[in-house]
């Protein structure tokens, strides 16, 4: 969970990607397990498995290892991830797309506040939303969002406010 100390303030980072594949320096690694305790002291997951609609798309367009992998929200049905965060206020962003297709309408919620909402297209297939977003449950809790096509999460920040 984010730790503040006077004026330092943790930003906690996940990278959605597959269990071999090689974690951005900085990112927590989310493999689409369920939500659990993870061995590195965090809590996080998926509303059940996810492992199996992890990707790694190894594209040379991609800007970094971060934009390469990803994880399907929708497929075999809506899927939510959670993470175990002290009540509070952060700023929450996300960045949600695949190197290789562009075949989705991204809206990605936090907590029920919209903070992902675009279509990509050929030049330009990622799209990153930011909000504030306060957590009253103990959980920062990611969700699908109305007329959303083929969500697919690629990383997340959280900084606390």
């Amino acid at each position: 969970s984010p730790v503040k100390e006077g004026n330092v303030v943790e930003t906690i980072m996940v990278n959605f990607e597959k269990s071999s594949t090689a974690t951005p320096i900085g990112y927590l690694k989310d493999v689409g397990a369920s939500y659990g305790v993870r061995e590195n002291g965090h809590t996080y997951g998926w509303s059940s498995s996810n492992s199996s609609n992890v990707r790694e798309r190894n594209n040379a367009t991609s800007p970094d290892k971060k934009h390469d992998t990803f994880n399907h929200m929708m497929v075999s049905g809506n899927r939510d991830w959670e993470i175990a965060v002290p009540n509070g206020d952060y700023r929450v962003v996300v960045t949600a797309g695949d190197p290789s297709y562009f075949d989705s309408v991204y809206k990605i919620g936090a907590e029920g506040q919209l903070v992902v909402d675009g279509t990509p297209t050929k030049s330009n297939r990622f799209i990153t939303g930011s909000a504030a977003i306060s957590v009253t449950d103990g959980k920062l809790t990611i969700t699908n969002m109305p007329r959303a096509s083929n969500n697919k999460i690629a990383f997340i920040e959280i900084t606390p406010l």
